[in-house]
């Protein structure tokens, strides 16, 4: 994410976007991630449903991942 930082009247204004649509995405590739998990645990037998399940939980974590990254404090 990046922060705009602007100066208004000796006040420094962080600009971050609007919480509701950085809900709804991280909503959206969670989605993607399960359906990934959920089709690859279904093809189980085949080649290519444990790599669908291991897309499907990389996924998941780097959601994570980056959601703990956006809490930090700004340096």
């Amino acid at each position: 994410m990046r922060v705009l930082c602007a100066q208004h009247n000796g006040e420094i204004v962080i600009d971050r976007p609007d919480p509701m649509t950085l809900l709804q995405s991280t909503m959206l590739m969670l989605t993607a991630s399960c359906a990934l998990l959920l089709i690859g645990f279904s093809a189980r037998e085949s080649r290519w449903g444990p790599a669908l399940m291991m897309l499907g939980i990389v996924g998941s974590l780097l959601i994570i991942a980056y959601n703990i990254y956006e809490q930090l404090p700004a340096r």
